[in-house]
Order: C-alpha cells, then sequence, then structure tokens
C-alpha cells in the first residue's frame, strides 16, 4: 500500500471543506426565505380569518339590519289583502267566468263539427288518391292559358281566312262571275 504524503492528505482534506465553507452563506439564503414566508402566510391567514363571517355575526347582522323574517311577511301579505290562489279560485266561481274544462263541456253538449269530422265526411266522398287526379290550381290555370293562346291562333286564321274571301269575292266582282245584287226578283 503506497502510503499518502501528508501533504496530498491535507490537499484532498481542503478540497473536501471548501464547499463546506459556502454553506453558512446559503443556510442565511434559506432562513431568509423562510422568514419571508412566514410573514406572507401569516398575512394570509389574517385576511382570510377577517373575511370569515360565522352564524352568530351573520345573525347579529340580520337584527342590526331589521331584516323581515318570514313571519313579517306574512304579515303583511295578511294586511295588505292579498289575494291567494285560493281567493283567485272563489272569485272566478263567484263570477261568470268561463274555463277550459266549461268549454269542452260546450262543445261535447253541441253538435260542433272538428277537423277529424271534416276529414271523415270528405272521406266518405274521395279518397286521397282519388282527389289527386282532380285538376289542381296550376292544371286549371296552365289550361287556361292554353285555351286563349288557341283562341288567339284561331282569331288570327280566321281574320286571314276572311280577308283572303273578301279578297276573292271582290276579284269574282270585278271579273263579272258574281251576279249583282239588287236586280229583279222573280215574283210568284
Amino acid at each position: 500500500m503506497s502510503a499518502r504524503t501528508l501533504e496530498d492528505r491535507v490537499e484532498s482534506l481542503e478540497k473536501s471543506v471548501e464547499p463546506l465553507r459556502e454553506l453558512p452563506a446559503r443556510v442565511g439564503a434559506l432562513e431568509s426565505q423562510i422568514v419571508q414566508l412566514r410573514t406572507g402566510m401569516r398575512q394570509e391567514f389574517s385576511a382570510i380569518r377577517a373575511e370569515m363571517i360565522t352564524t352568530e355575526s351573520l345573525a347579529a347582522e340580520f337584527d342590526r339590519r331589521d331584516l323581515p323574517t318570514k313571519q313579517d311577511v306574512a304579515a303583511e301579505f295578511d294586511r295588505r289583502d292579498l289575494a291567494t290562489r285560493q281567493d283567485l279560485a272563489a272569485e272566478f266561481d263567484r263570477r261568470d267566468v268561463v274555463t277550459k274544462q266549461d268549454l269542452a263541456a260546450e262543445f261535447d253538449h253541441r253538435d260542433v263539427v272538428t277537423k277529424q269530422d271534416l276529414k271523415q265526411e270528405l272521406e266518405r266522398f274521395a279518397t286521397k288518391q282519388e282527389l289527386e287526379r282532380f285538376a289542381t290550381r296550376d292544371d286549371l290555370a296552365r289550361t287556361n292559358r292554353r285555351i286563349r293562346y288557341g283562341f288567339r291562333d284561331l282569331k288570327t286564321r280566321m281574320l286571314i281566312l276572311h280577308e283572303d274571301l273578301v279578297e276573292r269575292l271582290k276579284r269574282l266582282g270585278d271579273a263579272g262571275a258574281l251576279p249583282k245584287r239588287g236586280g229583279a226578283r222573280k215574283r210568284r
């Protein structure tokens, strides 16, 4: 085993102790941070305690502000003579007001035709498929337009034929092929 010299051993010891020299400064910085943390937490807890409301303090606040209780509100309703549901129902019964039930009973009593009655009555005459075979308004409108255009075309053709006939008769009259009107009539 090789013996280390005293000098090597001292040097090795100094290297090991060197980081320990920085230790007090680091502990001092840590202590300062802990103190700041404690101060901040103490302030926050004090603020939370100040904001907390206890049941007793809340009751004291209600008493101090003289807020109404349920009994006070009920007494005020009685004092002001406000209507309740029962009062309104009694008033409706006292007056001659028509309700949904009254109307339904009246409709049942009378011979009133409903949509369903009309539908059933129409189905007796024709089914939906049969009704689809009949012309619709659009069909009638198209047919009406065709008829109008057909009449215009017919009118135009008749005018042309009339003018052509008049022209031919005029030519025949000029040629002397037609007997003149107003001639002697045979007597009987």
